[in-house]
């Protein structure tokens, strides 16, 4: 009867600690490096539309009537912009999230990524989303690569 209860016991303890460290060591690693390659992706994407400028009368609409749309432009570009704008400012808060449910011993001792270089791409996510057909976004980009260690 002992042996039958401690092989429960120790079953049903192995388990437990088990789920503990999926749950809140092996996942939030996961999730992290599935946030990077989600920045990969997108950075790729809208590569071209994060360096190319829109038309200055697109420029001109949006700052007299506040909208992203003017059936005088080419609004399937300046729709693009719009999207790569939200995703800029979406990667830049999940990057953070992200980066706080990493488990402390995993950031302290395997993470190359220290938190102020985390500041710095989401400082630089943020210069995207307020900078989009800029030609400096190219250096950003290649910052938040060379930071992140995305090849």
């Amino acid at each position: 009867m002992d042996t039958v209860f401690l092989t429960v016991i120790s079953g049903t303890t192995i388990f437990i600690i088990g789920q503990f460290l999926q749950k809140f060591y092996f996942e939030p690693i996961k999730n992290w490096k599935e946030i990077l390659s989600e920045i990969d992706s997108n950075l790729f994407i809208f590569q071209n539309i994060l360096v190319t400028k829109i038309s200055d009368e697109a420029q001109s609409y949006e700052n007299n009537y506040g909208i992203f749309y003017s059936p005088n432009t080419d609004s399937k570009n300046y729709d693009l912009q719009r999207e790569c704008r939200r995703e800029m400012r979406k990667l830049g808060g999940i990057l953070k999230a992200k980066h706080n449910q990493l488990p402390l011993i995993y950031e302290k001792y395997f993470l190359k990524t220290k938190k102020n270089e985390i500041s710095e791409v989401i400082k630089n996510f943020t210069y995207l989303y307020n900078n989009v057909g800029n030609s400096k976004n190219s250096e950003i980009i290649i910052n938040i690569r060379k930071i992140l260690q995305i090849t």
